[in-house]
């Protein structure tokens, strides 16, 4: 076998790392796929916990690690396997900021489960009354992030932040109530202003 070819120790475990959380995420989709296709809304509970992969978040988060060198070590992928609390609050935060912002569009499009009409079938609330409700859910979870960032920690400090700070971003993801996922023109003067338009050169 050419050596361009041969896996090193270091890449064969991170091609583990990330091959165990994408196997997680693209059952996530298939069973968004079925809710949709049955016209099934879930009960919140049961949306959340398949929206913690679905996010794509978690799979996110392997890709950074994959690019922090000897940081990415078995013992952080093997956390990272886990779901830890801060990993999870990150996931929730952008499942429910993209629900939040995303849901009149995805419900235009056709029947859609959202985290936002999992919750009104479930609790009986209205559409005011679960985003004020979904927004409270964000909050708790910045707390559980927080609690990871000063807390002891048992990974190395960088995959940490680096895990808070996509976090972070989805604020700039989506800005002012604006979907910039979906709708990029909403995020295009911050990508200009970091690939094109730099600070420090």
């Amino acid at each position: 076998m050419p050596e361009s070819y041969v896996l090193y120790p270091t890449q064969k475990l991170k091609r583990t790392g990330s091959t165990l959380i994408f196997g997680r995420y693209l059952p996530s989709y298939m069973k968004e796929a079925i809710w949709r296709d049955k016209k099934f809304v879930p009960t919140y509970d049961e949306y959340m916990k398949n929206g913690i992969f679905s996010s794509g978040y978690m799979y996110t988060t392997v890709s950074f690690y994959l690019g922090m060198g000897d940081f990415a070590t078995k013992d952080a992928f093997e956390w990272l396997n886990q779901i830890p609390k801060a990993v999870k609050a990150c996931c929730m935060i952008g499942r429910l900021l993209n629900d939040i912002i995303s849901h009149e569009f995805e419900v235009k499009r056709g029947p859609v489960s959202t985290a936002l009409n999992s919750h009104m079938g479930q609790f009986g609330t209205s559409m005011e009354e679960t985003i004020k409700e979904l927004r409270s859910e964000v909050e708790c979870a910045w707390k559980d992030l927080n609690e990871a960032i000063f807390g002891p920690i048992t990974i190395p400090r960088p995959l940490l932040t680096c895990t808070v700070n996509l976090a972070r971003i989805l604020y700039d993801v989506y800005p002012d109530g604006e979907d910039g996922y979906t709708m990029t023109q909403f995020i295009r003067k911050q990508v200009e202003m970091i690939l094109i338009e730099p600070i420090i050169e």
